[in-house]
Protein backbone atom coordinates (compact mmCIF):
# COMPACT_ATOMS: atom_id res chain seq x y z
CA UNK A 1 0.00 0.00 0.00
CA UNK A 2 1.12 3.55 -0.70
CA UNK A 3 3.48 4.50 2.14
CA UNK A 4 2.09 8.05 2.10
CA UNK A 5 -1.34 6.67 3.06
CA UNK A 6 -0.57 3.57 5.10
CA UNK A 7 2.68 1.86 6.00
CA UNK A 8 2.33 -1.16 8.25
CA UNK A 9 5.73 -0.76 9.94
CA UNK A 10 5.23 2.95 10.56
CA UNK A 11 1.69 2.32 11.79
CA UNK A 12 2.90 -0.38 14.19
CA UNK A 13 5.46 1.96 15.71
CA UNK A 14 2.94 4.76 15.99
CA UNK A 15 0.32 2.47 17.53
CA UNK A 16 2.85 1.37 20.15
CA UNK A 17 3.61 4.98 21.04
CA UNK A 18 -0.12 5.76 21.28
CA UNK A 19 -0.65 2.81 23.63
CA UNK A 20 2.08 4.22 25.87
CA UNK A 21 0.42 7.63 25.61
CA UNK A 22 -2.91 6.08 26.65
CA UNK A 23 -1.25 4.46 29.68
CA UNK A 24 0.21 7.79 30.79
CA UNK A 25 -3.11 9.62 30.40
CA UNK A 26 -5.61 6.95 31.44
CA UNK A 27 -3.45 4.51 33.39
CA UNK A 28 -4.54 5.44 36.93
CA UNK A 29 -8.18 5.79 35.88
CA UNK A 30 -7.98 2.42 34.14
CA UNK A 31 -6.45 0.85 37.25
CA UNK A 32 -9.29 2.21 39.39
CA UNK A 33 -11.78 0.75 36.90
CA UNK A 34 -10.01 -2.63 36.94
CA UNK A 35 -10.21 -2.72 40.74
CA UNK A 36 -13.86 -1.67 40.77
CA UNK A 37 -15.09 -5.01 42.09
CA UNK A 38 -12.53 -4.99 44.89
CA UNK A 39 -13.38 -1.38 45.77
CA UNK A 40 -17.09 -2.25 46.04
CA UNK A 41 -16.19 -5.30 48.13
CA UNK A 42 -14.05 -3.30 50.59
CA UNK A 43 -16.55 -0.43 50.84
CA UNK A 44 -19.44 -2.82 51.49
CA UNK A 45 -17.47 -4.65 54.16
CA UNK A 46 -16.30 -1.40 55.78
CA UNK A 47 -19.80 0.06 55.89
CA UNK A 48 -21.29 -3.14 57.34
CA UNK A 49 -18.49 -3.76 59.83
CA UNK A 50 -17.63 -0.25 61.05
CA UNK A 51 -20.64 1.97 60.43
CA UNK A 52 -23.67 -0.32 60.53
CA UNK A 53 -21.93 -2.80 62.88
CA UNK A 54 -23.64 -5.79 61.31
CA UNK A 55 -20.48 -7.81 60.91
CA UNK A 56 -18.55 -8.64 57.76
CA UNK A 57 -20.56 -8.32 54.55
CA UNK A 58 -19.33 -9.68 51.22
CA UNK A 59 -20.55 -7.67 48.23
CA UNK A 60 -23.06 -9.74 46.26
CA UNK A 61 -23.32 -10.18 42.50
CA UNK A 62 -25.97 -7.46 42.14
CA UNK A 63 -23.74 -4.67 43.46
CA UNK A 64 -20.67 -5.94 41.59
CA UNK A 65 -22.57 -6.33 38.31
CA UNK A 66 -24.06 -2.84 38.67
CA UNK A 67 -20.55 -1.49 39.30
CA UNK A 68 -19.27 -3.35 36.22
CA UNK A 69 -21.91 -1.78 33.96
CA UNK A 70 -21.26 1.72 35.33
CA UNK A 71 -17.51 1.34 34.93
CA UNK A 72 -17.73 0.12 31.33
CA UNK A 73 -20.03 3.02 30.41
CA UNK A 74 -17.64 5.45 32.12
CA UNK A 75 -14.63 3.99 30.28
CA UNK A 76 -16.32 4.23 26.87
CA UNK A 77 -17.25 7.85 27.56
CA UNK A 78 -14.19 9.10 29.41
CA UNK A 79 -11.28 7.25 27.78
CA UNK A 80 -11.54 8.97 24.35
CA UNK A 81 -11.77 12.37 26.02
CA UNK A 82 -8.84 11.85 28.40
CA UNK A 83 -6.59 10.32 25.74
CA UNK A 84 -7.40 12.46 22.69
CA UNK A 85 -9.57 15.36 23.86
CA UNK A 86 -6.50 17.55 24.22
CA UNK A 87 -5.79 17.70 20.49
CA UNK A 88 -8.36 20.49 20.14
CA UNK A 89 -6.07 22.69 22.26
CA UNK A 90 -3.45 24.62 20.35
CA UNK A 91 -0.36 23.30 22.16
CA UNK A 92 -1.19 19.58 22.20
CA UNK A 93 -2.97 19.75 18.84
CA UNK A 94 0.03 21.35 17.15
CA UNK A 95 2.27 18.55 18.41
CA UNK A 96 -0.27 15.99 17.21
CA UNK A 97 -0.29 17.51 13.72
CA UNK A 98 3.49 17.38 13.43
CA UNK A 99 3.68 13.61 14.02
CA UNK A 100 4.99 12.16 10.71
CA UNK A 101 2.24 9.63 10.03
CA UNK A 102 -0.74 9.78 7.70
CA UNK A 103 -4.24 10.87 8.66
CA UNK A 104 -5.49 7.32 8.11
CA UNK A 105 -2.88 5.92 10.49
CA UNK A 106 -3.75 8.51 13.13
CA UNK A 107 -7.46 7.76 12.76
CA UNK A 108 -7.04 3.99 12.99
CA UNK A 109 -4.74 4.33 15.98
CA UNK A 110 -7.18 6.60 17.81
CA UNK A 111 -10.05 4.17 17.27
CA UNK A 112 -8.05 1.05 18.15
CA UNK A 113 -6.55 2.54 21.31
CA UNK A 114 -9.49 4.42 22.84
CA UNK A 115 -12.41 2.33 21.57
CA UNK A 116 -11.00 -1.22 21.55
CA UNK A 117 -7.79 -1.72 23.55
CA UNK A 118 -8.52 0.46 26.59
CA UNK A 119 -12.15 -0.72 27.11
CA UNK A 120 -11.12 -4.31 26.39
CA UNK A 121 -8.27 -4.25 28.91
CA UNK A 122 -10.45 -2.60 31.56
CA UNK A 123 -13.19 -5.18 31.03
CA UNK A 124 -10.80 -8.13 31.16
CA UNK A 125 -9.07 -6.75 34.27
CA UNK A 126 -12.35 -6.12 36.10
CA UNK A 127 -13.63 -9.60 35.31
CA UNK A 128 -10.32 -11.17 36.38
CA UNK A 129 -10.21 -9.34 39.71
CA UNK A 130 -13.87 -10.15 40.33
CA UNK A 131 -13.30 -13.84 39.58
CA UNK A 132 -10.33 -13.99 41.97
CA UNK A 133 -12.41 -12.24 44.63
CA UNK A 134 -15.17 -14.83 44.31
CA UNK A 135 -12.60 -17.61 44.36
CA UNK A 136 -11.18 -16.50 47.72
CA UNK A 137 -14.50 -15.44 49.29
CA UNK A 138 -17.31 -17.87 48.56
CA UNK A 139 -19.80 -15.54 50.26
CA UNK A 140 -19.58 -13.24 47.22
CA UNK A 141 -21.51 -15.81 45.22
CA UNK A 142 -21.08 -16.11 41.48
CA UNK A 143 -18.56 -14.00 39.58
CA UNK A 144 -19.65 -11.42 37.02
CA UNK A 145 -18.52 -13.51 34.05
CA UNK A 146 -20.19 -16.72 35.25
CA UNK A 147 -23.40 -14.82 36.03
CA UNK A 148 -23.43 -13.45 32.49
CA UNK A 149 -23.24 -16.89 30.90
CA UNK A 150 -25.61 -18.42 33.45
CA UNK A 151 -28.14 -15.67 32.75
CA UNK A 152 -27.67 -16.17 29.02
CA UNK A 153 -28.28 -19.91 29.37
CA UNK A 154 -31.47 -19.33 31.35
CA UNK A 155 -32.73 -16.77 28.84
CA UNK A 156 -32.07 -19.11 25.90
CA UNK A 157 -33.83 -21.96 27.71
CA UNK A 158 -36.80 -19.71 28.41
CA UNK A 159 -37.34 -18.85 24.74
CA UNK A 160 -36.29 -22.23 23.36
CA UNK A 161 -39.80 -22.87 22.07
CA UNK A 162 -40.14 -19.56 20.24
CA UNK A 163 -41.49 -19.90 16.68
CA UNK A 164 -39.06 -19.72 13.79
CA UNK A 165 -40.37 -16.27 12.86
CA UNK A 166 -38.94 -14.92 16.13
CA UNK A 167 -35.72 -16.94 16.15
CA UNK A 168 -33.63 -13.79 15.79
CA UNK A 169 -34.51 -12.78 19.35
CA UNK A 170 -32.63 -15.79 20.72
CA UNK A 171 -29.55 -14.95 18.66
CA UNK A 172 -29.53 -11.39 20.01
CA UNK A 173 -29.01 -12.73 23.54
CA UNK A 174 -25.39 -13.60 22.74
CA UNK A 175 -23.17 -10.96 24.48
CA UNK A 176 -20.64 -11.17 21.61
CA UNK A 177 -23.22 -9.53 19.34
CA UNK A 178 -22.83 -6.29 21.27
CA UNK A 179 -19.06 -5.92 21.00
CA UNK A 180 -19.48 -3.69 17.95
CA UNK A 181 -22.06 -1.63 19.86
CA UNK A 182 -19.49 -0.95 22.57
CA UNK A 183 -16.93 0.08 19.95
CA UNK A 184 -19.59 2.29 18.38
CA UNK A 185 -20.26 4.09 21.68
CA UNK A 186 -16.54 4.72 22.10
CA UNK A 187 -16.30 6.09 18.56
CA UNK A 188 -19.22 8.45 19.17
CA UNK A 189 -17.49 9.99 22.17
CA UNK A 190 -14.13 9.98 20.39
CA UNK A 191 -15.65 12.04 17.58
CA UNK A 192 -17.26 14.36 20.12
CA UNK A 193 -13.98 14.71 22.02
CA UNK A 194 -12.02 15.83 18.97
CA UNK A 195 -14.87 17.89 17.46
CA UNK A 196 -15.96 20.03 20.41
CA UNK A 197 -13.43 22.24 22.14
CA UNK A 198 -15.24 22.59 25.47
CA UNK A 199 -17.85 20.58 27.42
CA UNK A 200 -17.05 17.68 25.13
CA UNK A 201 -19.09 14.94 26.81
CA UNK A 202 -22.11 17.14 27.54
CA UNK A 203 -22.24 18.44 23.98
CA UNK A 204 -21.84 14.92 22.58
CA UNK A 205 -24.77 13.65 24.67
CA UNK A 206 -26.92 16.63 23.66
CA UNK A 207 -26.03 15.98 20.01
CA UNK A 208 -27.10 12.33 20.39
CA UNK A 209 -30.43 13.42 21.88
CA UNK A 210 -31.00 15.92 19.07
CA UNK A 211 -30.04 13.33 16.43
CA UNK A 212 -32.39 10.76 17.96
CA UNK A 213 -35.25 13.27 18.04
CA UNK A 214 -34.76 14.33 14.42
CA UNK A 215 -34.38 10.71 13.26
CA UNK A 216 -37.59 9.66 14.98
CA UNK A 217 -39.45 12.62 13.46
CA UNK A 218 -38.28 11.55 10.00
CA UNK A 219 -38.52 7.77 10.28
CA UNK A 220 -41.81 7.39 12.17
CA UNK A 221 -44.05 8.69 9.34
CA UNK A 222 -42.09 6.62 6.79
CA UNK A 223 -42.47 3.41 8.80
CA UNK A 224 -46.14 4.02 9.51
CA UNK A 225 -46.81 4.74 5.84
CA UNK A 226 -44.98 1.56 4.84
CA UNK A 227 -47.00 -0.55 7.27
CA UNK A 228 -50.33 0.94 6.27
CA UNK A 229 -53.62 0.31 8.13
CA UNK A 230 -53.52 -2.64 10.50
CA UNK A 231 -56.23 -5.04 11.53
CA UNK A 232 -55.60 -5.35 15.25
CA UNK A 233 -58.40 -7.85 15.81
CA UNK A 234 -55.95 -10.62 16.69
CA UNK A 235 -57.22 -13.70 18.48
CA UNK A 236 -54.20 -16.05 18.55
CA UNK A 237 -50.43 -16.26 18.10
CA UNK A 238 -50.68 -17.50 14.52
CA UNK A 239 -52.57 -14.37 13.47
CA UNK A 240 -50.02 -12.19 15.28
CA UNK A 241 -47.14 -13.85 13.41
CA UNK A 242 -48.99 -13.50 10.12
CA UNK A 243 -49.51 -9.80 10.82
CA UNK A 244 -45.81 -9.35 11.55
CA UNK A 245 -44.69 -11.18 8.40
CA UNK A 246 -47.22 -9.76 5.94
CA UNK A 247 -47.89 -6.21 7.11
CA UNK A 248 -44.64 -5.43 8.92
CA UNK A 249 -42.17 -6.94 6.49
CA UNK A 250 -39.03 -5.25 7.78
CA UNK A 251 -39.99 -5.81 11.43
CA UNK A 252 -40.67 -9.46 10.69
CA UNK A 253 -37.34 -9.81 8.87
CA UNK A 254 -35.57 -8.14 11.81
CA UNK A 255 -37.16 -10.49 14.34
CA UNK A 256 -36.05 -13.47 12.28
CA UNK A 257 -32.57 -12.19 11.33
CA UNK A 258 -31.77 -9.95 14.29
CA UNK A 259 -28.02 -10.53 14.31
CA UNK A 260 -27.68 -9.84 10.59
CA UNK A 261 -29.65 -6.60 10.78
CA UNK A 262 -27.79 -5.50 13.93
CA UNK A 263 -24.38 -6.29 12.41
CA UNK A 264 -25.11 -4.46 9.15
CA UNK A 265 -26.52 -1.37 10.89
CA UNK A 266 -23.65 -1.23 13.40
CA UNK A 267 -21.04 -1.71 10.66
CA UNK A 268 -22.50 1.13 8.62
CA UNK A 269 -22.66 3.37 11.69
CA UNK A 270 -19.06 2.58 12.65
CA UNK A 271 -17.87 3.32 9.11
CA UNK A 272 -19.69 6.66 9.14
CA UNK A 273 -18.20 7.52 12.54
CA UNK A 274 -14.72 6.51 11.35
CA UNK A 275 -15.17 8.73 8.31
CA UNK A 276 -16.19 11.63 10.55
CA UNK A 277 -13.14 11.08 12.79
CA UNK A 278 -10.87 10.87 9.73
CA UNK A 279 -12.06 14.17 8.24
CA UNK A 280 -11.96 15.91 11.62
CA UNK A 281 -8.30 14.85 12.02
CA UNK A 282 -7.55 15.80 8.43
CA UNK A 283 -9.07 19.28 8.76
CA UNK A 284 -7.65 20.01 12.24
CA UNK A 285 -5.70 23.26 12.21
CA UNK A 286 -4.75 26.14 14.49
Amino acid sequence: MNSDIFNIKRFGSYLGSEIRNAISKFGYSGLACALGSLIVYVMSAFFSLVIARHGWYSADITSRMFCFILIMVAVLIQAPKKIYGGITDKKEGSIFLTVPVSTLEKTLSMIIVSCIIVPGVCMAAYISVDSLLCLFDKNCGASVISSMFHGLGNAIATIADFPEELSGIKELLNPLVYIDDMIQVGMIFLLGSIFFKTSKISKTILSLIAFGFVSSMIMTPIVLHGIGPLDLNITNDAEALELINEKMGFIGFTLKHGVLVDTISDTITCLLLATGIYFRVKTLKF
